[in-house]
């Protein structure tokens, strides 16, 4: 883990949303709105993976394209953008993350825990806002409301985050997920 500046990059575009929601008791509450933006190089990868019709993941498909023995990156390939419709604490935060990095190196996870709560000093109010950028090397550099904190190098871990947005299996929002697909059909 390593404090860095979000390297410069072209312009992301917006190419998915979704709400992610969480089940108590009998009703589902909106936790926070979840949007998923592409630089021009991840958006050819991704209509290439969509011309495919199936065989890798769009996850895997972007991790091959990364430069993952590269200590520095050069660009940003992607971001998702977390803007909370509800307050939480630090630890709920943290706690909804568990399940997607059970078999994750715990170190990464520890790693991971640490980045967020130097972040959120307060706990996290309505409105704030989280994004996540996934570099060209594999690292994910983080934000809170525009204050940019430690990069995450672990790339298991990154690769895990970026599942628990965009893959199939492992989605905490079907909606953000539709919404992507059928983006990037359009795109094609």
């Amino acid at each position: 883990m390593y404090k860095r500046q979000v390297p410069k990059s072209a312009p992301l575009s917006l190419f998915g949303v979704g709400m992610r929601r969480k089940n108590f008791y009998i009703v589902d509450v909106d936790v926070y709105l979840v949007g998923i933006s592409l630089a021009d190089d991840t958006l050819k990868i991704a209509k290439q993976w969509n011309s495919n019709g199936g065989g890798k993941s769009l996850v895997d498909s972007i991790f091959d394209s990364y430069h993952l023995l590269s200590s520095k990156p050069s660009k940003v390939t992607l971001s998702a953008t977390l803007r909370f419709c509800r307050g939480a604490t630090t630890a709920q935060f943290l706690n909804a993350f568990e399940d997607a990095f059970k078999g994750c190196d715990q170190v990464a996870v520890e790693d991971f825990k640490t980045v967020f709560s130097e972040l959120i000093t307060a706990g996290i109010k309505e409105k704030d806002e989280f994004v996540f950028y996934w570099l060209d090397n594999g690292d994910v550099v983080v934000s809170m409301n525009g204050q940019i904190g430690n990069v995450l190098p672990h790339k298991e871990l990154n690769k895990r985050l970026l599942e628990v947005y965009i893959d199939p299996k492992r989605t905490v929002s079907p909606e953000l997920l539709h919404s992507l697909e059928h983006n990037i059909q359009l795109a094609s």
